[in-house]
């Protein structure tokens, strides 16, 4: 499916496997008994709650590990599904659902998004995410999930042009 099939191939690999992370993670707020999970908060880059996750079952235990390890899933900046707090942010949140909402729309229309706008997308996230670390400013999650999901729409489709010229140099087209 994802082979072969000429350009619409690799927004379509992308679509599916982005779309199967934002399944899984959203799924895994349902998977633990409600109300189980909250009062996270961490380190990107370490396993802060180790001992949680190895009580929980293998699926929700290693998407929350994940989660642990790759977002600081401090609660106040995290949405809540099933009484639980998810394994990531609502701004990493906001950016897979960036990927898999550029990854689904490339697979239909075919534009070549400039870089321009691709560096455009980047603003609000920067914006947001860099008065909060440098300022009082504090953002709220429906901000973050919004900025989150144009700077990954963004990122998105910037990866996919570099991806599509980089396959058309190997196949003999750049």
């Amino acid at each position: 499916m994802c082979g072969n099939m000429g350009r619409p191939s690799l927004p379509l690999c992308m679509t599916l496997v982005f779309a199967s992370l934002l399944i899984v993670v959203i799924f895994s707020a349902f998977s633990a008994p409600d109300g189980s999970i909250g009062g996270l908060d961490g380190r990107v880059g370490a396993i802060d709650h180790d001992s949680l996750w190895n009580g929980m079952d293998p699926f929700t235990g290693s998407i929350y590990r994940a989660g642990d390890y790759f977002c600081h899933q401090i609660e106040d900046r995290s949405l809540q599904l099933n009484g639980n707090q998810m394994a990531i942010c609502a701004r990493d949140l906001g950016i897979l659902v960036g990927f898999v909402a550029a990854a689904m729309v490339s697979t239909v229309w075919k534009a070549d998004i400039p870089w321009w706008l691709i560096a455009l997308m980047a603003i609000p996230i920067v914006v947001d995410g860099g008065a909060q670390a440098l300022t009082e400013h504090v953002s709220n999650n429906p901000l973050r999930l919004v900025t989150g999901a144009l700077g990954g729409a963004g990122a998105m489709w910037g990866m996919l042009k570099m991806m599509e010229s980089w396959i058309g140099e190997l196949e003999g087209k750049g």
